[in-house]
């Protein structure tokens, strides 16, 4: 992580957001349940 960021070149990172979502979410009540998230923009401060 840097920056408290998950990099696309981590190889944990798919494991680590599979982590995080379900320690927030929970697991799925069904098999196949679709989740839809939003990604903020660039910081305005940087």
């Amino acid at each position: 992580m840097k920056q408290g960021i998950i990099g696309p070149e981590e190889k944990d990172s798919v494991p680590m957001i599979n982590l995080i979502i379900e320690q927030v979410l929970g697991i799925p009540e069904k098999k196949d349940e679709i989740l839809c998230i939003s990604v903020s923009a660039n910081p305005v401060d940087k």
